[in-house]
């Protein structure tokens, strides 16, 4: 279908397959497919999707549009989980990694080399910076499941 694509830009796409594995949903719509139809659409949800594909839409099976949302909110989520670790230094994001493992302060602070104090000062930055107000929601950010 790449090829296709790139000789027939044009030309709208529609995947027609068994496959409702993720992956092959994304490398399909990454490659151009404008629409994801399963094979086991019956005769009339076919003939629809092909006038919507027409009409300038993208049909997809109710099956396949979950997982594009689903792993749409998966990559924005992750997405703005970066951006909010961006403005934190390398060393607080050392520390809040081994905050994330379940590593108590003391623990950190032999990890790093520094003191007790000086890992509370390192968290006291990365609350506010992430503007959260306790471990648990530093970690869920960290881990973008914010």
């Amino acid at each position: 279908m790449i090829k296709l694509k790139e000789i027939q830009s044009e030309m709208e796409f529609c995947m027609f397959t068994v496959f409702e594995e993720s992956d092959k949903v994304f490398q399909s719509l990454q490659a151009g497919a404008t629409g994801y139809i399963l094979k086991h659409a019956a005769p009339v949800e076919i003939l629809q999707a092909l006038k919507e594909l027409v009409a300038g839409g993208s049909p997809m099976n109710p099956i396949i549009a979950r997982k594009v949302i689903t792993e749409f909110g998966k990559f924005k989520a992750q997405s703005e989980a970066n951006a909010a670790l961006e403005i934190l230094s390398d060393r607080e994001q050392e520390i809040l990694s081994h905050l994330s493992q379940g590593m108590l302060y003391k623990e950190i602070g032999t990890e790093l080399g520094i003191t007790t104090g000086t890992v509370k000062q390192h968290i006291h930055k990365i609350y506010k910076k992430l503007q959260v107000n306790n471990r648990t929601e530093a970690i869920n950010k960290y881990l973008g499941r914010d």
